[in-house]
């Protein structure tokens, strides 16, 4: 998840590894140690090689993954997880999040492998591609809200003006009752993807973003909300003045006829326009 302000790092104790251990043990392989003769008289060392690549989801990452998943309350669950991953990550958190049933959202660069992509969704994910860089992905990740890691179709949103709300500004989302597909769409750019909302493996689409469209309507959504809350402030505590609040109108401003002097006059001198 994206954040801000930098994490505390917390040290794990033998404890936490111990409790760690017990809770993915059912969702892992118990993968063998293996040395190779060759390889020591090669090096002057005794060496052993710890083989992950035999692991669940084929790496080692799956064991983060199904700690973190399994580690999360009921409550946290339902919500979902979301990360950006090219590869091992993104298929490690969505075998967890499969195993536990709970939806998993991840940002992959349409050059990520073909197989991985295939994988991911095989495993319950759904894909949000966006282009090949760190820089991209962290904005695609932003910019559709993923930071909340949520279900579009079941989620009841607040109107709070966070990343997700903003998103929600440029997905359509229409639902048919009698077939109980959803059509979601990208109203950018007109592509869409279609789910039925009583399976919960019905994860076989993709849906393309564009990230420098999609920030760019963020950050507009977000400037209008903001107009509208200073907007609102200038009456929080009364009747503003007319030189208050001028700059909010263009000088070309008509509302019914009235030119922006007889606007202003009118909403600063009207004690019923107040809340």
């Amino acid at each position: 998840m994206s954040s801000s302000t930098k994490p505390t790092m917390i040290i794990p104790s033998y404890e936490d590894v111990l409790v760690a251990h017990e809770r993915i043990q059912p969702y892992i392989h118990k993968t063998p140690v293996l040395t190779s003769t060759r390889l020591n008289e090669m090096t002057g060392a005794e060496l052993f090689f710890k083989c992950e690549n035999l692991q669940k989801a084929a790496a080692f990452k799956v064991r983060g993954a199904c700690n973190a998943v399994f580690g999360l309350t009921d409550e946290e669950a339902k919500i979902g997880v979301a990360t950006h991953s090219s590869g091992n990550h993104a298929l490690s958190l969505s075998y967890a999040a499969g195993r536990r049933g709970i939806p998993v959202t991840v940002v992959m660069p349409r050059t990520a492998p073909q197989a991985k992509k295939d994988a991911v969704i095989g495993y319950g994910g759904k894909i949000v591609e966006c282009e090949p860089s760190t820089s991209s992905r962290e904005a695609v990740f932003a910019a559709v809200g993923l930071d909340s890691a949520i279900n579009l179709l079941t989620t009841t949103f607040s109107a709070d003006h966070s990343g997700l709300d903003a998103a929600l500004d440029i997905i359509q989302i229409e639902t048919d009752p009698t077939t109980n597909i959803a059509t979601i769409q990208n109203v950018l750019d007109g592509s869409s993807i279609e789910d039925d909302i009583t399976d919960s493996d019905d994860n076989q689409a993709v849906i393309m973003v564009d990230v420098a469209a999609l920030t760019t309507a963020v950050t507009d959504t977000q400037a209008i909300a903001d107009l509208f809350n200073n907007f609102a402030a200038a009456f929080a505590d009364g009747l503003p003045t007319s030189a208050s609040i001028d700059n909010f109108f263009a000088e070309t401003f008509l509302h019914e006829d009235q030119a922006k002097s007889q606007f202003l006059t009118d909403i600063t001198t009207d004690p019923s326009v107040i809340g």
